[in-house]
């Protein structure tokens, strides 16, 4: 699922590549390309819907190990009763 949000952030980076940009008339500076479309586009992509799968699959990672951790401190504390 990560790998996927990478290739999503990577897809997001290759239109300015492949053409979608402004030909500038001046060739001497460099700007950041200011269509709406593309901004939101790219801001979404390659920020927010990544960010909110990370923060989700890492919560539930975290979720794991904290169920976990209780389950094998219950399981020890049965094994020294006597």
């Amino acid at each position: 699922m990560i790998f996927v949000v990478w290739l999503v952030a990577l897809a997001i980076t290759c239109p300015p590549i492949l053409g979608w940009y402004d030909q500038d008339r001046s060739r001497n500076e460099c700007q950041y390309n200011q269509n709406k479309g593309y901004v939101v586009f790219s801001a979404m992509g390659s920020f927010f819907i990544p960010m909110s799968v990370m923060l989700y699959v890492y919560s539930k990672i975290c979720y794991v190990l904290t169920s976990r951790q209780h389950r094998i401190s219950r399981t020890e504390v049965r094994a020294w009763q006597p």
